[in-house]
């Protein structure tokens, strides 16, 4: 119900404007009267209407006035001034205040409904933009987290997403160009059951929150006993005040945890670097994670390291190896994995589980970008159990090898059934619009790759250039518009997509010998 407050001074003009809407309006009510523009600015705070009708020329405050203090306390408010002729000049100052509309006394009961059918329609739209924009928001507070961790682990693994950075700060609403990893980790060794499972992505959650709550961050999934955070800060700010500051956030994050929580954790935290060189925040929050001897918060910069410490896990080649698998390169791929494998077998001697883990880690990491990649699913669960199942070093580098190369077997066969599709649309967008002017940048634009792309992709599928082709359409459609006598060479000419009628003939003739005239001549066509 639309709620209507009334302000002027006279009676009768009060009593009218009560009559004409209860009689003549639908699903409004007057809620009240004012007689002056103070009572009507006290009114309005009180009774809290959707519409005000109030006269310009009242005692004490005016109505302009009153439009103003009530404006900036209500701003949704909708008004409409009644005013006399002789007071139109105010009447126009009020609406460039932005007022609904004006009643001229005497009062019209036809205008009195417009104006109360106008404010129902404003209100209306403005309830449901504000139900759309409320949707919106709830879907994207739905998808955030899933960006937020496809985003991180693109920056860990391709940095793709640094091509749409701008895309990504303001969905995200803060800069990202500079920050710091902080690594949180649960210790739960001994506990492999579905109910330790439960427990782990329960405290992700809650670690989720507490982060989120204590600092403007973006958080990834739980992967391995691990989430990632990525904790953007200004670049100008001085090691001093950040180290402080990270330690504290942290600090902050282990007190909003305590409270039921069971499992054993640690926070490793990294330092700061542009976003291009995220991974080796992360490098640094993970051994800082590693070397952990039971602190709760280990920040890599206070770590007393010997001398020569061990080497960082390759994860700059891990990223290459990602490069050869989505480029469908197996003997590249194998090349790098070696290289990989030597380094676990080097640096984790003897240690079968944690060289299990790694290639574990990087099966799920393998999974993860193919799927990004590509939407159908290359890597199938039961890959992972095999690994799962075996404990012996070699036959964990043969299955994972095997894993290696029949995952680039389905990207390589998902890439062909892709382009297949795509220049099968392609042709089918030229032959549906080969009678207009049609360029190759309008085509790959149809079939959404970039032209330069498209254009090699064409001639290695087709074995044709995309205008020798295109040619080829129009010529094969001019023979058969040719053989209608009715349709003269110029007609011909435009249907086929040319505009001029020489260069037709000339291409026409370049094509067949013969100029569309001897065409018809040749093979008795009128």
């Amino acid at each position: 119900m639309l709620k209507v407050l009334i302000a002027d001074d006279e009676q009768i003009v009060l009593d009218s404007l009560k009559f004409i809407i209860d009689k003549y309006t639908e699903e409004a009510t007057v809620v009240g009267f004012a007689k002056s523009g103070r009572e009507a600015v006290e009114k309005a705070e009180v009774l809290k209407p959707d519409v005000i009708l109030i006269d310009i020329r009242m005692p004490g405050i005016d109505g302009l006035e009153a439009i103003r203090q009530i404006k900036k306390r209500h701003p949704n408010i909708l008004f409409a001034i009644i005013t006399a002729y002789e007071n139109f000049n105010y009447a126009k100052e009020a609406i460039n205040l932005g007022v609904l509309d004006y009643l001229l006394k005497p009062i019209n009961k036809n205008k009195v409904i417009e104006i109360i059918n106008k404010a129902r329609e404003i209100i209306e739209q403005n309830r449901r933009a504000f139900l759309q924009e409320l949707e919106l928001k709830e879907k994207i507070v739905k998808i955030v987290p899933h960006l937020e961790g496809e985003f991180v682990y693109s920056l860990l693994f391709d940095n793709q997403c640094l091509r749409n950075l701008p895309f990504y700060e303001e969905i995200f609403e803060m800069p990202l160009a500079f920050g710091y990893v902080m690594l949180f980790h649960i210790e739960d060794k001994d506990r492999e059951d579905l109910k330790s499972s439960l427990d782990k992505y329960n405290l992700s959650l809650l670690f989720r929150e507490a982060a989120k709550e204590t600092v403007k961050c973006l958080v990834g999934p739980l992967m391995l006993n691990r989430v990632l955070v990525y904790v953007p800060v200004p670049q100008d700010v001085d090691q001093y005040t950040l180290r402080n500051q990270s330690i504290e956030i942290a600090q902050e994050i282990t007190i909003k945890l305590k409270a039921g929580v069971e499992l054993p954790y640690c926070i490793g935290i990294g330092s700061p670097y542009v976003l291009e060189n995220f991974w080796k925040s992360y490098e640094e929050a993970d051994r800082a994670v590693k070397l952990s001897s039971g602190e709760k918060i280990i920040r890599y910069r206070d770590l007393s390291l010997p001398e020569a410490p061990p080497d960082f896990y390759p994860l700059h080649k891990e990223k290459r190896l990602i490069d050869k698998v989505l480029m469908g390169d197996v003997a590249g791929a194998q090349a790098i994995f070696e290289e990989i494998f030597t380094w676990l077998t080097l640096n984790y001697v003897n240690d079968k589980a944690k060289i299990k883990m790694r290639l574990l880690e990087l099966s799920i990491v393998l999974m993860r970008m193919a799927s990004y990649s590509h939407p159908d699913k290359v890597l199938e669960e039961q890959r992972l159990l095999e690994l799962l199942n075996l404990t012996e070093i070699t036959d964990l580098k043969l299955r994972f090898i095997q894993n290696l190369e029949a995952i680039i077997r389905d990207i390589r066969l998902y890439k062909s059934q892709e382009i297949s599709e795509v220049i099968e649309k392609a042709l089918q967008f030229i032959n549906e619009n080969y009678s207009r002017e049609l360029t190759l940048d309008e085509v790959a634009r149809a079939v959404n790759i970039s032209y330069h792309y498209f254009s090699k992709l064409f001639k290695e599928e087709t074995q044709q250039n995309f205008s020798d082709y295109l040619t080829e359409v129009r010529m094969r459609h001019a023979k058969e518009l040719l053989k209608n006598a009715t349709l003269s060479i110029k007609d011909v000419a435009y249907q086929v997509g040319y505009q001029d009628p020489n260069y037709f003939t000339k291409i026409f003739k370049k094509v067949f010998g013969l100029t569309p005239s001897e065409y018809r001549t040749k093979f008795g066509l009128p």
